[in-house]
């Protein structure tokens, strides 16, 4: 009766390995499944970052040209503006000839 106690014992306790082991092998399926799903956010989150870098790579080159564009609009102004003070300087001068060969001629 002894040995019957124990060999039922024994089948109790294995049993009870046998459902802890299945209850291993489930929780590390679903740690697999959430190291899975960790992996694929983490790939998510890389491709989105070099996304943004490459956006703010294009931004900056657009704004360099932007700012080149601009300097090259302001010096070509000023260019402008000198052509014009010398245009009127000349105005100026042709006036006051024009006036002194009036005058010679009255």
């Amino acid at each position: 009766t002894q040995l019957k106690e124990e060999q039922t014992q024994l089948k109790e306790e294995q049993t009870q390995l046998k459902e802890e082991q299945t209850q291993l092998k489930e929780e590390q399926i679903q740690w697999k499944m959430e190291q899975s799903q960790l992996k694929a956010e983490k790939l998510a989150l890389m491709k989105k970052l070099q996304d943004v870098e490459t956006r703010l790579k294009h931004e900056k080159q657009a704004g360099l040209q932007a700012e080149q564009r601009y300097d090259k609009s302001a010096l070509e102004a000023e260019r402008l503006l000198k052509a014009k003070d010398v245009l009127l300087v000349e105005e100026k001068q042709a006036r006051l000839q024009a006036e002194q060969r009036n005058e010679e001629l009255e």
